[in-house]
């Protein structure tokens, strides 16, 4: 909760990119909530955008695998540590 709430606010999700200032615009391209977001958008359109879902997903994936990756090594890690 202490990371979401922050990157909620400075996500696309109650501001359009558009009205954003310029510093929480690039703070918003880098926030994997707001690729969440995008994806999530660009799938529910009525024209899909599948690009934009692909590579947002994809992303996603990858922070993903890295996050668990990093949690399963700091669990083997304390796991030997006892």
């Amino acid at each position: 909760m202490m990371l979401l709430l922050p990157l909620t606010f400075l996500s696309s999700a109650f501001m359009a990119k558009g009205l954003m200032p310029s510093w929480m615009r690039h703070v918003a391209a880098g926030n994997p909530v707001s690729w969440a977001l995008d994806a999530s958008r660009g799938a529910l359109a009525d024209d899909p955008d599948w690009g934009t879902v692909a590579t947002h997903g994809g992303w996603l994936l990858v922070l993903t695998a890295a996050a668990v990756g990093l949690a399963v090594h700091s669990l083997r890690s304390y796991q030997n540590s006892q």
